[in-house]
């Protein structure tokens, strides 16, 4: 499960491993093995560090760290999380029996599993190297994301990540002996496209579920825009990320839709018999010739077949939807640069509009719009949750993520004040989004999470205090909350809260947090509350038909009306008469904010114009045609067979400090092959590591030998990652290719090849500091001789003991994007000196002083071409 950033996070992390590393490993510019040693390492740290960095604690090493063990799980997490792990655990089990009777496979081994709560996004990373492992942040989504139709966000999370450990993790056929010998290094699965995989972990999640994003109107209306509006993308573009929308999205939606749409029609055993197939095949990315083998037709033909069905379903609605009235809207703000917009909220004199936005070509931005002049400015280059207008039109309320304490991303509250055009920080790690003002200005309303569960809160800008509307000890474990409203009288609030007896819903809470209850009684995902002027109405999104409308409620008496008739969805509606309406919109470019003016209303009609169907039929090995038909399982029926543990029994597992100290660390679960030509050589390694969960504790290690140089070598590196600095010992045994070397004595000249053995030892520390590094290495560095020499001939060479120390200063401020191409609007500063001495334990004539600096400008011209 990956939201757009994740992944491109995760990309950057390593970056800034590769530099850190450039750092932390020193070798002398003529030595050759150089470029083969940053190669080897370059390939451990992709498929190794993926899940930690050597940024220094990955997670906050001051907080109690716990574990867990059930029968196929080791659970990791922080004191905080007892309850999550425990749930977790009993989850994780249930997905286990399920997901490997479905998949027909059983990983090897233990998964270790790590819960963090230190971000407030939502999102998870699975990963089967070095050995099997999910990292999960514990928070929901928001009632915006493509996550939000879930029964149970924990559940869904864990039959999503977990399918990919044991898709990926299953090898069979002529990949069992590989296997064997090069251990979790072998995964066909993991070479599929990324739709292949991400498609399984859609249709497991929401198969094993009463909700998950195949049942999402979410994806339904991606489809039907990319369908009505001619832009549906192939199938090779949903294979990879892209930074283009719909980005990674493609992969997860319409990836995951084809695969529903072949269960549908082709059954699931056929999908099931094709992944067996590429976890067993030789011919590795030969996608289309392991689907001419199960459904008698390529990959290609199978998505253009699917493509004619949705063209079909799709101009059905339209012309539904056409037949009854089709509400018009104008655009308001118009994506130019691949722009994504959010949060619209009409000023109280409704001359201006704020939006947030996000694009790939840049950082999020928070921007105003003059609806009389068209003039539009950015205000603030941050992420934003939920923007407010104070009362009096003077002063913008909003929550955007930073940094907090280091190992946390936290939204906290911001105002922006419009006369003096300078922002200013409220709140410090209280995880607070969706801020909204009172009609009084004195007050605002927030959510905040702990945990997985959040609270609805209430800021005093005047005192500074802290006060809940919500009571923790009376809500449901895991209630969700989004975009509170204060009423215009200030005694009412209106959020969008999902509570697990239904779903996203409107609720409306007393200022005083004694009452709540439900605004109406209909079906569908409700979010986006807005209240009109006169306190006497709320409008709000929902998707009970199939696609997302705008709706207004009596407050009072819960009845409510449809507003819109729209062919593709409508969100977060803002209005400050009641007449006209600003809406997130959108098409198959993206969001995008338009406007529209109320003419008629659509009354209560409860028919759903654009149905989802989900239906898993078992594999014919099973049972029988009719006996397929009768359990094909549509919409919530879905996971009715599943195997759930019965509620009444709780399970809890016992706990322990966590130790680093196990076979995560000390078993090395793959090797590493690398072999590079040399002219007239080859130069063979093989290498292994492991780490702790955690990251506290890693190592590599590994042998190589030069086929020209006929010469063994090793290299060992250990760092501790747990604190700031980081610190580390390695070592290192290679051979240096020096080519032909002439020594002229009174005896003439003689010409020979020159190899060189090298063998050090080093020890190493380094700090980082937001965007500086500052390390420091003591090494000891023997250089022998391999090819044959006179004593006159050694002694014309620099050979001996080489030892001192290396300081470091790194310092980096340029930007990169989903769309860069390179680092861009920064500079990156390396400073080092070498001291050699034989006070250090060096030979005297080996004592040398090295300064060097490396100073680089990215300056962007256009677009993303820099000049460097």
């Amino acid at each position: 499960m990956k939201n757009k950033d994740l992944f491109y996070n995760y990309l950057l992390r390593l970056s800034d491993v590769f530099g850190r590393f450039s750092i932390l490993f020193v070798f002398f510019r003529n030595n050759q093995y150089v470029a083969f040693m940053k190669r080897i390492l370059i390939i451990f740290l992709f498929i190794f560090i993926l899940h930690g960095t050597a940024k220094a604690a990955s997670f906050d090493p001051h907080i109690n760290w716990k574990s867990l063990k059930t029968d196929h799980f080791d659970v990791n997490y922080p004191q905080n999380l007892e309850s999550v792990a425990q749930d977790m655990g009993r989850i994780l089990e249930e997905a286990h029996a399920n997901l490997t009777k479905d998949l027909k496979w059983k990983p090897w081994g233990r998964t270790e599993i790590v819960l963090t709560d230190v971000t407030d996004e939502s999102n998870a990373l699975a990963s089967v190297l070095p050995y099997n492992m999910i990292i999960f942040r514990v928070i929901p989504p928001s009632p915006d994301s493509s996550l939000a139709n879930y029964d149970d966000y924990l559940r869904v999370l864990v039959s999503h990540e977990y399918t990919h450990i044991v898709h990926m993790d299953a090898n069979r056929g002529v990949w069992k002996p590989f296997r064997m010998i090069f251990g979790k290094l072998i995964s066909p699965a993991g070479l599929t496209p990324l739709w292949v995989r991400e498609a399984t972990a859609v249709y497991e999640e929401t198969k094993q579920t009463k909700a998950g994003r195949d049942r999402s109107t979410y994806s339904e209306m991606l489809l039907r825009a990319a369908i009505l509006e001619d832009n549906f993308p192939t199938i090779d573009r949903v294979g990879v990320y892209h930074w283009r929308w719909p980005s990674w999205e493609a992969a997860y939606t319409f990836g995951s839709k084809f695969v529903v749409y072949l269960v549908q029609k082709y059954g699931e055993d056929k999908f099931i018999e094709f992944n067996r197939r590429i976890q067993s095949s030789p011919l590795l990315t030969m996608m289309n010739h392991d689907a001419r083998n199960v459904y008698h037709k390529t990959f290609y033909e199978l998505w253009r077949e699917w493509k004619e069905y949705l063209t079909e379903k799709y101009k059905k609605e339209e012309q539904g939807l056409e037949k009854e009235g089709l509400t018009i809207t104008e655009p308001v703000v118009k994506p130019s640069w691949n722009e994504q917009f959010n949060n619209p909220v009409i000023s109280p004199d409704a001359k201006k509009l704020a939006y947030s936005l996000e694009t790939p070509h840049h950082s999020p931005e928070i921007r105003l719009k003059d609806l009389e002049t068209g003039k539009d400015i950015r205000i603030a280059k941050q992420m934003v949750s939920g923007i407010s207008w104070k009362r009096d039109g003077t002063k913008l309320v909003y929550s955007a993520s930073g940094s907090y304490k280091t190992y946390s991303a936290y939204y906290d509250l911001w105002s922006y004040d419009l006369k003096t055009k300078k922002k200013k920080r409220l709140t410090y790690g209280e995880r607070a989004r969706y801020a909204d003002y009172s009609s009084s200005g004195d007050k605002i309303v927030f959510v905040s999470s702990n945990a997985g569960t959040d609270s609805l809160k209430v800021f005093d800008v005047e005192t500074k205090e802290f006060s809940f509307i919500s009571d923790p000890l009376k809500e449901p474990e895991y209630v969700n909350f989004a975009d509170p409203r204060y009423s215009p009288d200030g005694n009412f609030v209106a959020v969008n809260a999902w509570k697990p007896d239904g779903g996203w819903k409107i609720y409306i809470y007393s200022a005083d947090g004694k009452s709540s209850r439900r605004l109406t009684s209909r079906s569908g995902m409700e979010t986006s509350p807005w209240w009109s002027e006169d306190g006497k109405f709320i409008y709000f999104a929902s998707d009970e038909t199939g696609i997302t409308n705008i709706y207004k409620a009596d407050v009072n008496k819960g009845n409510s009306e449809r507003l819109t008739n729209v062919l593709i969805g409508v969100f977060k509606p803002t209005t400050s008469d009641g007449k006209k309406f600003f809406v997130r919109g959108y098409n198959a470019e993206g969001f995008y904010i338009s406007s529209f003016d109320i003419t008629r209303s659509y009354g209560l009609d409860d028919r759903v114009v654009s149905e989802i169907t989900f239906e898993a039929k078992p594999t014919t090995a099973d049972v029988d045609v009719k006996e397929q038909e009768e359990a094909a399982i549509v919409g919530e029926k879905i996971g009715a067979d599943i195997n759930h543990e019965d509620d009444t029994e709780i399970k809890l597992y016992p706990t322990k400090k966590y130790s680093p100290f196990g076979k995560s660390l000390f078993l090395p679960r793959f090797i590493t092959p690398y072999l590079a030509y040399l002219q007239d050589a080859f130069f063979i390694s093989f290498l292994t590591g492991a780490s702790d969960p955690l990251s506290w504790h890693n190592w590599i290690g590994g042998l190589s030998y030069r086929t020209d140089a006929e010469h063994f070598g090793y290299f060992g590196q250990y760092w501790y990652n747990r604190w700031k600095p980081i610190l580390g010992v390695g070592i290192n045994d290679y051979a240096v290719d020096f080519g032909d070397l002439t020594f002229t004595s009174a005896l003439g000249r003689n010409t020979v090849h020159y190899y060189e053995q090298r063998r050090n030892a080093s020890a190493h520390i380094t700090l980082p500091i937001k965007r500086q590094a500052l390390s420091a290495r003591y090494f000891y560095e023997d250089r022998m001789p391999i090819t044959k020499l006179t004593t006159p001939e050694k002694n014309a060479l620099n050979l001996g003991v080489f030892a001192g120390f290396l300081v470091g200063y790194a310092y980096g401020d340029a930007e990169r994007y989903l769309a860069s191409i390179s680092k861009e609007n920064g500079r990156f500063i390396k400073l080092t000196g070498v001291f050699t001495d034989s006070i250090f334990g060096g030979g005297q004539k080996n004592e040398q002083k090295i300064f060097s600096g490396d100073w680089r400008e990215y300056i962007r011209i256009w677009h993303h071409q820099v000049l460097g």
